[in-house]
This record gives C-alpha cells, sequence and structure tokens, in this order.
C-alpha cells in the first residue's frame, strides 16, 4: 500500500505566497504553528475567493462547506470552505494573526478560534483528570473556562496526555503547556499542570473531593466515607489510600463546621 505524501509545508506557502493567494492557515498546521507536538500530512487553508487568483480550486468549489483536498507536487493541500453557519475567509480574517518565517509573510488562525473551531467541526472532547469543574454554563465555569482560553491562547508548547474515555465519549486528560517551545518531553517533566492549576486558583475541584460531597449529600454518613476510603488500600495501595483518607477527612470537617455555625 502506497505511503500518503506529507506536505512540504515551506514549498507549499511559498508557492501560495507567488502566486498572490490570499489565505489563513487553519487545522493541524495552524496548531503546529502554536508549538502543538503533533504531526500533520496536508496543509490546511482557508482561501479567499478571488476573480484573478491564479491557482485552482475555483470559486465555486470554495462557496460551500466542507474542503477541497488538493493533491500537488507538493503534498495535499486541503483548501477549506466554510464552516457551518457560513464562516469562512472573511469572517476568520480578524481571528488570525500575521506570520513571519524566513522571507515569507502569512495569517495564521489564532489558538482560542483553532480550538473553536475543533469543537464546532464534532473533533473530540477532552475532560481534564482528576478534577471537578463547574458546568460551562454558571458564572464559576465561565471564569474558569476564560482562564483555560487566556493561558492555551498563548502558550507555544503544549502536551495532552489521555488516559482514558468516560461514559460521555470525551477524553480524559492530563494537559502540560509552557510558554516557550520545549518540546514534548520538557514541556510534560517541565511545563506547567493545567488540571492542578484550575484547583489551586479555585476553578474547579479536586475530583475526589467533589465526589465527597456527592456521597453526603445522598445520605452517606461520615463513617460510611471514610470506611471506604480505608478499604481501598487493598486495591490502590497505601500511600493513594491515605491521600484519599486526608482529602475526605478535609472535606468531611468542612462539612461538619458548616453544619456547627447553623443554627
Amino acid at each position: 500500500m502506497p505511503s500518503v505524501p506529507t506536505a512540504d509545508f515551506g514549498e507549499l506557502l511559498r508557492h501560495l505566497t507567488q502566486a498572490r493567494v490570499e489565505f489563513i492557515v487553519a487545522g493541524g498546521a495552524a496548531a503546529v504553528l502554536h508549538g502543538a507536538p503533533i504531526t500533520t500530512e496536508d496543509l490546511g487553508a482557508y482561501v479567499r475567493e478571488l476573480a484573478n487568483r491564479k491557482l485552482p480550486p475555483p470559486d465555486s468549489a470554495l462557496k460551500g462547506e466542507g474542503h477541497v483536498l488538493l493533491a500537488t507536487a507538493l503534498g495535499p493541500l486541503d483548501c477549506l470552505g466554510t464552516l457551518a453557519g457560513g464562516i469562512g475567509f472573511e469572517e476568520l480574517l480578524s481571528h488570525s494573526a500575521p506570520i513571519k518565517d524566513e522571507d515569507l509573510e502569512f495569517r495564521g488562525v489564532d489558538l482560542p478560534t483553532l480550538i473553536d473551531i475543533k469543537r464546532k467541526t464534532g473533533r473530540q472532547c477532552i475532560r481534564l483528570a482528576r478534577i471537578d469543574a463547574p458546568a460551562r454554563d454558571t458564572q464559576e465555569g465561565a471564569r474558569g473556562r476564560r482562564y483555560l482560553r487566556e493561558q492555551l491562547a498563548v502558550a507555544r508548547s503544549i502536551v495532552v496526555n489521555t488516559v482514558k474515555t468516560d461514559l460521555h465519549g470525551r477524553y480524559v486528560a492530563h494537559v502540560f503547556y509552557a510558554f516557550n517551545n520545549r518540546g514534548i518531553e520538557r514541556t510534560f517533566l517541565e511545563g506547567r499542570y493545567l488540571n492542578q492549576e484550575l484547583v489551586d486558583k479555585g476553578f474547579a475541584l479536586p475530583e475526589l473531593k467533589a465526589h465527597v460531597k456527592g456521597a453526603i449529600n445522598c445520605g452517606a454518613s461520615r463513617e460510611e466515607v471514610l470506611e471506604v476510603a480505608t478499604q481501598m488500600i487493598a486495591y490502590c495501595g497505601f500511600p493513594a489510600a491515605t491521600n484519599g483518607l486526608l482529602a475526605a477527612k478535609e472535606v468531611l470537617d468542612e462539612l461538619g463546621a458548616e453544619s456547627a455555625d447553623k443554627p
């Protein structure tokens, strides 16, 4: 089976620029330009509809939803049309930023918009592991989401370590990022841990604490919660069970103090 050719991004960008094609780099190529440690085989770009453009596809192919994948001598070129709702080149222009690479100048979709496009086009959703965040339609959830978007918008290196999928089909992941392009290994070992940051800044709770509160709200007693945590020693080991007991006791003490303060 023949291998799929990988795009020569530099030469494709050079030819598009020399042919006076107005375009905005998007998709996996844009993610790479933002420092994401991923690989992609084609150059994806939104192209402006101009009558005197020298390269295909014709304007008629750019007006509908979807894309036109061109097999070129320099590798695959994915010419993107419009998103659902008619969002295309003109609408994305204000959500792109100029990029300069040696003697080339072009535009790329900014990171927050790129993430939003992936969501709208039905790409996989990610749930941050081991934390419990407020619902996105609440004021607290909106604050946490805003912080997440602001941090990732300026990150130059992002590593998403997925561990499983949840009941809703979302990837459960640990996310690490850095403000310089450190590469995958250094970002993972030395970068900032987004999941813990959200907890430290009050945008989310450690998942275990949220479940302890849920158990108490559903009628479990303090003794039952502590007994469950104790029984976990045989399954997850003494260190992890001890951390769980301490977290559970902290929540139970907080709830006890709240109950004592009530008339």
